[in-house]
């Protein structure tokens, strides 16, 4: 797959257009430092550390469906995974409810005008959980509530949704929240730790300085 698609469009408008530069020229800037790699997955895009730099995967079949504001969204989302170093923190925790409490976190920073719809927040969490969510907690306070939770009763709502997808009866806001990106590709980093924190920190300061020229 080599069609970019609406991924030219979406990283001129956070360059250029006065309606959303100020929000996103800063992740635009860590965009500039990524390898973009154009691949088929199950999510519009994904980030994994390699050896000595960041690759940024795009989908344009799932990534050109959403709207631009929710594509700019998309492309923050990943940056942010960069940003807030999840693939480092991840450790030994397992890796989907890891997945959902990092969404979680970073979901909230979003223009909520710009989220697509059912994406994993404290809300949609919430109801997938049958429990309050706190608002504006860590990934791994996020992670610590979802351990609890997920096994058996996930399953079970997942079954009982897929059931009433087949009955033909399914209510759009009973499933379960989605994750924007293919945090599988968080799997297949390579390189050393320490060395990915430390480009990390220069590619942050790094898009710190362009935004201000700017």
């Amino acid at each position: 797959m080599t069609n970019r698609g609406k991924l030219n469009d979406t990283l001129a408008a956070m360059f250029s257009n006065i309606k959303y530069r100020n929000d996103y020229l800063f992740y635009a800037h860590m965009i500039g430092q990524c390898s973009i790699k154009i691949e088929e997955m199950k999510a519009p895009a994904g980030v994994a550390f390699n050896i000595d730099h960041y690759d940024l995967y795009i989908n344009p079949e799932l990534f050109d469906k959403y709207t631009l504001p929710e594509r700019l969204f998309i492309l923050k989302h990943e940056m942010m995974h960069i940003l807030y170093d999840h693939v480092g923190r991840q450790e030994e925790r397992i890796h989907l409810p890891w997945n959902y409490a990092t969404d979680c976190a970073i979901n909230q920073q979003a223009n909520p005008d710009h989220l697509p719809e059912n994406c994993v927040t404290p809300k949609t969490l919430g109801k997938m959980m049958d429990q309050k969510i706190p608002s504006n907690q860590s990934s791994e306070h996020y992670y610590d509530l979802i351990k609890q939770h997920v096994d058996e009763k996930q399953k079970e709502k997942q079954e009982e949704y897929e059931q009433s997808k087949e009955n033909g009866d399914a209510d759009p806001s009973d499933a379960p929240p989605e994750l924007l990106d293919n945090h599988e590709k968080w799997q297949e980093s390579t390189g050393d730790g320490d060395l990915q924190k430390d480009m990390t920190k220069k590619m942050i300061e790094k898009s710190q300085e362009e935004t201000v020229k700017r």
